[in-house]
C-alpha cells in the first residue's frame, strides 16, 4: 500500500493551501483543497538537463538531452561527489535531420532549472559502407573515460524470447524503438529509485557474430542531491545500481565484472561488449536493475574494428544565443529592456528575439 498521511480540519471544511515539499526540494501547492478526499500529488522535476532538437525538414524534432555525464556539484551521499564526464558523443540517425535553407540547424535549450557552461559543441559525419551502423556508447560510468569515438557494427541478432520480473514474454516490446517499455515499474518514495526488475533475454546461436555487442536503448530517470542525500540517512531505500549476467549451462547465471553505470538521459543507446562472456551457442543475457531505467529496444551486433569508414568533424558555421518562451515583448525597439521569462528576470536586446 503506497503511504496515506491523515490531515484532521476540525470543524473546518475545507483548507486554504496543500503544501508538499519533495525530497528532491521541490515545493507543490494546492489552493482550497476540499476536505474528505484522497490527494495524489506526483513527485514532478525540479531540474533538466539541456535538450537538443534538430530540423527534420518540418520542425524540431526532439533527439536526447545532453551532458547528463557533467553535473557540477552532485552527491551520491553527503560529501561524496559525482565524477563528471564533460564530452558526450550523441548518435543522430541521418533520416533525422534535414537541410534549413542550405545548413544544418541544432536547437540546445534549458527547459527547467538548471545553468549550462558549454564549451565545444561539433557535429561529426561518419561515413561508411551501406551494411554498417553507427552508434556511440551513451552511458554513465565511473573514471577513467576514454575520448568518445563511433562504433561500427554490421548485423542485428534480437531475441527469441524476453522475460519480465514475473516471467512474462515480453518480446514484442523490446525489438523496436517505439516507447513501450518490457513491464510497469514499481516506484519507491524516492524518484529514480525503484523496486528491483529484471529482462532476461535468449538470443539463440550467434556464433556468426565475430565480436558480439549487446547494444541497448532506452532511458534513465535521474535521481538528484537532495534525493541521495535523504536515502543515505536511512535505511528504507537501498538502491543496488544494474548488474548484467550472462548464462552458461556448466555455471549458470553470472555477475559480469564492472559496472554497467546508467543509461546516460533520454533516448541514448547503451554499448555492452560481450565478446569474451557470451555462450555463444545459446547466447542470453540478464539485466537487473534498481535505478528507474527503462528498456526499449535490445538486440546483438557484430563489432567492425577495421572498417572503412571516415569521419569528418564540423565545426559550427555561426551561433546565437536567444531566449525561449514567450517574452510579452511585442513592439519593442532595438534598446535593452528587462522582462519577466518563467519567472526569471532577464536583460536582453529585443532585437534578439
Amino acid at each position: 500500500h503506497r503511504p496515506v498521511t491523515h490531515f484532521g480540519l476540525g470543524t473546518q471544511t475545507r483548507a486554504d493551501l496543500m503544501r508538499v515539499t519533495w525530497s528532491n526540494g521541490v515545493p507543490q501547492n494546492t489552493l482550497r483543497p476540499a476536505a474528505d478526499q484522497v490527494v495524489l500529488e506526483p513527485q514532478i522535476l525540479k531540474g533538466s538537463c539541456p535538450y537538443l532538437y534538430c530540423w527534420d525538414g518540418a520542425q524540431f524534432a526532439f533527439v536526447t538531452d545532453l551532458l547528463s555525464g557533467a553535473p557540477l556539484g552532485l552527491q551520491f551521499a553527503r560529501g561524496v561527489i559525482a565524477p563528471d564526464n564533460p564530452r558526450e558523443l550523441v548518435t543522430i540517425p541521418r533520416h533525422r535531420i534535414s537541410e534549413r535553407y542550405g545548413e544544418y540547424v541544432f536547437q540546445y535549450t534549458e527547459e527547467l532549472w538548471e545553468t549550462v557552461y558549454l564549451d565545444e559543441v561539433a557535429l561529426w559525419a561518419v561515413d561508411h559502407p551501406a551494411d554498417l551502423e553507427v552508434f556511440s556508447d551513451e552511458r554513465y560510468l565511473p573514471p577513467p573515460h576514454d575520448f568518445p569515438a563511433p562504433i561500427l557494427t554490421r548485423g542485428r541478432v534480437y531475441p527469441t524470447k524476453a522475460a519480465d520480473t514475473a516471467g512474462r514474454n515480453v518480446t514484442e516490446r523490446v525489438l523496436a524503438f517505439d516507447y513501450r517499455y518490457p513491464e510497469k515499474l514499481r516506484s519507491t518514495r524516492y524518484q529514480g529509485v525503484v523496486a528491483p526488475h529484471t529482462l532476461t533475454l535468449h538470443f539463440g546461436d550467434v556464433g556468426a557474430l565475430k565480436h558480439p555487442l549487446c547494444i541497448i536503448k532506452g532511458w534513465f530517470f535521474w535521481t538528484d542531491t537532495s534525493i541521495n542525500i535523504s536515502m543515505s540517512q536511512g535505511t528504507a531505500v537501498r538502491p543496488e545500481g544494474t548488474t548484467v549476467q550472462v548464462w552458461h549451462p556448466e555455471t549458470g547465471w553470472r555477475d559480469l565484472p564492472g559496472p554497467f553505470g546508467v543509461l546516460n538521459g533520454k533516448d541514448k543507446w547503451g554499448v555492452l561488449d560481450l565478446a569474451r562472456d557470451l555462450f555463444l551457442p545459446d547466447a542470453r543475457v540478464r539485466i537487473r536493475s534498481t535505478s528507474q531505467m527503462y528498456w526499449d529496444q535490445v538486440f546483438l551486433a557484430g563489432r567492425i574494428a577495421e572498417a572503412r569508414h571516415q569521419v569528418t568533424r564540423l565545426k559550427p558555421r555561426a551561433a546565437d544565443l536567444h531566449y525561449g518562451g514567450s517574452t510579452g515583448c511585442t513592439g519593442l525597439q532595438k534598446t535593452d529592456r528587462t522582462c519577466t521569462i518563467m519567472g526569471t528576470r532577464y536583460s536582453f536586446r529585443c532585437g534578439w528575439i
